[in-house]
């Protein structure tokens, strides 16, 4: 009977988050990368990805997650729901590697996604196509290298031949292009792991300076530099003021978005600790989020999606706690969180299908007016807010008010904001 409980919670939030991934919106950015599609290709589809793609590496943003966005904004739907499904499931497969765990991995997976609505603290990087392939699918690459560092069964595998190795030097490069902030993390805490001894300097160098060598590469871009400089004017890192005013708001903007989840991992290692089910593993992808939060106060304003890396650690210590008490028998609190988070992932369904009923209608006015003259004077449109918190949604509506020429270009057509 418990096991039928449990495979209920398990495939009903699979069922879920695949509903909300297939009827949730275009918004924002996405409209600014992308163009209309009728009946092109696949072949002609990829042309116009790789042509926008350069043109956005040389003009505005070169990491590898912005190209991929580009890339399911260019293809049929299908493509991106098949592609973010896959890197979720990816994620928590790798993140079942902090624990050491040599079996049950499907068991994991599962379990995570049964726990995902209620303890995820931003569903953006989820159902938003740019942050979705902007932030979860490179993420999986960044967990892909520290993994081997932390996990000797991983770096056995990784090292033992010339294949493996090669497919993971290749990853390394491809992380320090992800992120701005995240391959800085990466590589402090793979130079920690080789000075404890758990990565010989013969297979962790040439990881650390491939990594190193892709953030630099990204970092020293000429777009990079167009960024910097659009962002640095309000920057001033010589007052201690103003660094004082990033870490206050850095630090206020995770414990607003993720002091929920910090809560329940904490719990979940001194649970993890008391059973003696704790290990080295864990201690590295620790000290890699830590870093990574901490790095956010170089940038110019903080996004809450730049704490990615840190969700996933926290939360895959939360899952493990779970798995290793329906493990051990005690189902209380499994049904419990269970039960929790497929009430969220209710509302989660409705915040998003409400939502896109109303771009869904915007669009249509939007399509049917450009048939008539008010396409070359101006179509007004109103700013659409969700009715939900960000944890749910990311409103970025202001952005496609605030870019009109870029909708404009988008549709075809003159848009104008109205209010």
């Amino acid at each position: 009977m418990i096991n039928r409980v449990f495979n209920f919670f398990f495939f009903s939030s699979i069922m879920l988050y695949v509903i909300i991934l297939s009827i949730a919106p275009m918004a924002g950015e996405d409209y600014g990368l992308t163009k209309i599609f009728k009946n092109e290709s696949i072949i002609d589809r990829l042309i116009y990805s790789a042509n926008r793609s350069q043109m956005q590496i040389n003009g505005w943003n070169a990491r590898l997650g912005e190209q991929f966005s580009i890339f399911f904004l260019s293809m049929p739907h299908y493509f991106y729901i098949a592609a973010n499904f896959l890197s979720l499931m990816s994620i928590f497969y790798l993140s079942s590697f902090f624990f050491a765990q040599k079996n049950d991995r499907f068991l994991y997976i599962l379990i995570s996604f049964a726990c995902i609505f209620a303890f995820w603290p931003g569903m953006e990087v989820f159902f938003w196509t740019t942050a979705s392939a902007g932030y979860l699918m490179p993420i999986n690459i960044c967990i892909a290298v520290l993994i081997p560092f932390c996990n000797q069964i991983a770096c056995n595998f990784v090292f033992k031949n010339k294949c493996t190795k090669v497919a993971y030097f290749v990853l390394c490069l491809m992380a320090g292009v992800s992120f701005e902030n995240v391959p800085v993390a990466l590589v402090v805490s793979m130079l920690v792991a080789i000075s404890v001894d758990k990565v010989s300097l013969k297979n962790g160098l040439p990881a650390i300076l491939l990594t190193s060598l892709g953030w630099l590469v990204l970092v020293t871009a000429k777009s990079t530099s167009v960024r910097r400089m659009y962002y640095g004017s309000n920057s001033n890192y010589s007052d201690i003021h103003y660094i004082f005013g990033r870490i206050s708001d850095v630090a206020m903007v995770f414990i607003n978005t993720s002091s929920t989840l910090l809560v329940c991992a904490i719990i979940g290692l001194t649970y993890l600790y008391k059973r003696k089910t704790l290990n080295y593993s864990i201690c590295i992808p620790i000290l890699c989020s830590f870093l990574t939060v901490g790095s956010m106060i170089a940038s110019p304003y903080t996004e809450p999606r730049s704490f990615i890396i840190a969700w996933v650690v926290m939360f895959s210590v939360v899952c493990h706690a779970v798995y290793f008490s329906m493990r051990n028998k005690n189902y209380a609190i499994p049904l419990i969180v269970f039960f929790s988070s497929f009430l969220f992932s209710l509302y989660t369904f409705n915040v998003y299908y409400k939502y896109s009923l109303f771009m869904i209608q915007r669009e249509s006015f939007i399509l049917n007016e450009s048939r008539g003259d008010l396409c070359k004077k101006g179509i007004y449109v109103h700013k659409i807010t969700p009715d939900a918190p960000y944890r749910y949604i990311n409103d970025r509506d202001m952005w496609y008010v605030n870019n009109a020429k870029t909708i404009s270009d988008y549709y075809g057509c003159k848009i104008l904001p109205n209010g």
